[in-house]
């Protein structure tokens, strides 16, 4: 089921792009390829890490998709975004970042603090709900995932957060699609402060979409990727986001 949705998703990104019929492209097999791989340097907490050498196997797109996209990868995570951006990573004890930019950017900009991005950006986080990564995992349970409210309260009851410091309920202006009630797709509007921008991205006069996934059981960690990117080549976040799901973190 995962498989033949994520290649009407697919398909239907052609069809728009070579203005196509959808149901004249699924008629016949889409041409695949897989995109490059593209390493990523990190640093954080355990000092600079090199950007690995090989992801293994790299998405295979149909071809007018692989064309524009990358795989960009740390030894942690790896995510799709557009050919020819910089990327680097962030490791700490919350979790771990990968964050590809149209413009070179180095994690250093990131530690002098107060750092956020303008213009098109890909930023994948993964939280970790055992370590201070459950403080972000809670903020966005209290946006997202009311079935969640339990481990809220968990991190409400440790004294750190007060309930002050949460909202429950989504952002204003978000446009919200909820897949299941652990994965809640989102959209923030150019100009505009939600999901998307409770990232390193900023708002600026392009709208952000991503989507955020939480792992069962009693620590759910969290997977939250955010989207910007310019007109021509808007098209391609859904596939960014349902490659994703697909493969997870890596």
């Amino acid at each position: 089921m995962r498989a033949s949705a994520t290649c009407f998703l697919l398909c239907a990104f052609i069809a728009s792009g070579a203005g196509l019929p959808v149901k004249h492209v699924l008629a016949t097999e889409a041409p695949t390829e897989r995109v490059p791989f593209v390493g990523c340097p990190s640093d954080g907490q355990q000092g600079p890490t090199p950007p690995p050498d090989d992801a293994g196997s790299t998405p295979a797109l149909p071809v007018l998709a692989a064309r524009h996209l990358a795989y960009y990868a740390t030894s942690d995570l790896g995510v799709l975004a557009p050919r020819g951006w910089s990327c680097f990573g962030l490791v700490g004890s919350s979790g771990s970042s990968i964050v590809v930019t149209a413009i070179p950017h180095v994690p250093e900009e990131v530690f002098k603090g107060n750092f956020k991005l303008s213009g098109p950006a890909v930023q994948l986080t993964n939280s970790f709900a055992g370590t201070s990564g459950r403080f972000n995992i809670a903020r966005v349970a209290a946006r997202l995932f009311p079935e969640k409210k339990w481990f809220v309260q968990l991190v409400i009851d440790e004294g750190i957060m007060s309930r002050s410091d949460f909202e429950f309920a989504p952002y204003p202006r978000d446009r919200l699609k909820r897949r299941t009630s652990a994965d809640v797709e989102f959209e923030t509007p150019a100009n505009e402060d939600g999901m998307g921008t409770n990232s390193l991205l900023t708002r600026d006069g392009l709208p952000i979409e991503g989507v955020a996934i939480l792992a069962e059981g009693e620590e759910p960690d969290l997977l939250q990727l955010v989207v910007r990117l310019p007109d021509e080549l808007r098209r391609l976040a859904p596939v960014i986001i349902e490659a994703l799901r697909l493969r997870g973190s890596r």
